[in-house]
């Protein structure tokens, strides 16, 4: 389970502002029609979930703490192999980060990622394992590129608002930005305050989504509240593997506590895509 800090999060109302403006015609032989998109995108995902299994890529990893006057009070660079599959049972995205390197530092007894990820039960341990070399007080443990495209899965689209908000033409594609917002639960994320059952945290965000093939080239999705958290991915071709593969990650992350300011901002980038070569079985 995906969590923010409980100490940290009261509340989560997610908002996002959008212009709604049309910036060209549509094309006279695509459908740009929400329906049509996120029905091509449904199954574009579908297949994708299927494809993305069990890579492996190199990860650097920049993170900044600025204090309420915009000053840097810390920094981090961390390189690590990026391991990411899809795990239908669950209906999730597994994500782990296996670091090698903070700062220019070697990581000592990293383990054995392969044996850990082959565990069912493992899941709250690679959690920890992803966040343990977060800095600032912000908690958070879904720094995951792909999360966004969980709303397009057939399982969770029905509980998803989605609005066309542009449409724009790139080359010989046609470019349809949609904004989205949760409305009921399950959620992506939930806050854990101390109660006996985690609150829901709402989504918002935008999607941008080839209306031809139904390919993400883009997302944004932000949880509004206490703490304001931002991700947005990109996505590019990867040659050697023929899929559209998360490039750039980046996340913003801001408190706001007794008239203080902290916020945290990080870029991921990722590289040189390929099969992990294990035999996982994962309940």
């Amino acid at each position: 389970m995906r969590l923010l800090s409980a100490a940290l999060v009261l509340a989560c109302a997610a908002v996002v502002s959008v212009v709604a403006a049309q910036t060209a015609p549509p094309s006279a032989k695509v459908d740009t029609s929400v329906k049509a998109v996120l029905d091509k995108a449904e199954r574009y995902i579908d297949d994708y979930q299927q494809k993305l299994s069990y890579l492996l890529a190199d990860e650097v990893y920049t993170q900044r703490v600025l204090d309420d006057t915009g000053d840097e009070t810390a920094a981090q660079v961390t390189k690590a192999d990026f391991f990411i599959t899809f795990v239908a049972t669950r209906n999730e995205w597994m994500a782990v980060r296996d670091v090698r390197e903070v700062n220019g530092e070697p990581v000592e007894n990293r383990g054995d990622l392969a044996a850990l990820v082959a565990k069912p039960e493992a899941g709250p341990i690679l959690a920890a394992r992803n966040s343990r070399f977060n800095i600032g007080s912000i908690k958070r443990n879904f720094s995951e590129p792909t999360l966004a495209l969980l709303l397009l899965d057939t399982r969770n689209r029905s509980r998803v608002k989605f609005d066309r908000v542009r449409i724009e033409p790139a080359g010989t594609m046609t470019l349809v930005v949609v904004k989205f917002k949760e409305q009921n639960e399950p959620t992506l994320i939930y806050r854990d305050d101390g109660r006996v059952r985690p609150q829901p945290v709402f989504s918002t965000g935008e999607m941008t989504i080839d209306a031809e093939t139904g390919k993400v080239m883009h997302t944004t999705i932000t949880f509004d509240g206490p703490i304001r958290a931002e991700m947005t991915t990109s996505y590019t071709q990867d040659a050697k593997l023929g899929l559209l593969l998360p490039s750039l990650l980046q996340e913003r992350y801001e408190r706001k506590d007794d008239g203080l300011t902290e916020v945290v901002t990080c870029t991921a980038r990722y590289t040189n895509y390929r099969k992990f070569g294990v035999n996982v079985i994962i309940r």
